[in-house]
């Protein structure tokens, strides 16, 4: 009983912080071995800036989102003069304030003017799965004819409270666009299967500690140690950055 409250609080716990955060990682340098002081050396100038959370574009890829702001170096390191930046570290700072819905930090030069984007501006992606497919005409449909408090969910394409026309021509226009990237699925263990198989492990401990005249309270701190430790290798395991921007 124990084990199972503390997994549903940790479920809702997760469930809340996952409709209110947003995780940015990076990373100051690469590396190669164990050092990064040769600056020609396409590993250590190359870092990852992922990012995850509430309204951020699923599998999608940083530079696709900012084809006009933001230039793929590829195998290049511009200088910071160079026109057509790519994506840096330094660009995250200023996309933290922005989402806190801050200004950017005082005599900053790189992403000053925070219009580094990590979600779709499809206008005519009402459910907001950064694609325009036959759900968002859907849901324009639903809500076609409404005149006023209309919102992008409801199908207002044009955010002026209205539901008619023109968020019909939109969204035929923006048809077939897509942010999300195609990846090959990697298989995972099922939970159950998992959890089925730490248990089996826990047989020989189990017989053990009985030949050894353990007490039933020994006993159960152990299945409760062994379970509680299986279940978050099981949940980490699975957890993996498949919504995170590259």
């Amino acid at each position: 009983m124990a084990i199972w409250v503390m997994f549903l609080i940790w479920s809702k716990s997760i469930l809340y912080v996952s409709h209110d955060t947003i995780i940015i990682l990076t990373a100051d340098h690469g590396g190669t071995g164990t050092g990064h002081g040769t600056a020609t050396t396409r590993a250590n100038y190359t870092i990852p800036v992922l990012v995850w959370g509430s309204g951020v574009a699923p599998s999608a890829d940083l530079y696709v989102l900012n084809p006009n702001s933001r230039l793929n170096p590829g195998t290049g390191r511009p200088s910071y003069t160079a026109i057509g930046q790519p994506i840096r570290n330094g660009d995250t700072g200023n996309l933290a304030l922005q989402l806190l819905g801050l200004g950017p930090v005082d005599g900053s030069t790189i992403n000053a003017s925070q219009d580094l984007l990590v979600a779709s501006a499809f206008s005519a992606d009402f459910d907001a799965n950064q694609m325009v497919d036959m759900n968002d005409l859907t849901i324009w449909k639903a809500g076609y004819g409404t005149t006023t408090g209309a919102t992008l969910a409801n199908g207002d394409a044009t955010l002026d409270g209205s539901v008619d026309g023109k968020e019909f021509l939109i969204w035929q226009r923006e048809y077939g666009s897509s942010l999300v990237i195609t990846l090959t699925a990697v298989p995972e263990p099922d939970c159950v299967f998992l959890a089925s198989l730490g248990f089996i492990c826990m047989l020989p401990q189990f017989v053990h500690a009985r030949s050894a005249g353990l007490s039933n309270c020994l006993l159960l701190r152990s299945i409760y140690f062994n379970m509680i430790t299986g279940l978050i290798r099981c949940v980490v395991h699975s957890w993996q950055w498949k919504d995170l921007c590259p």
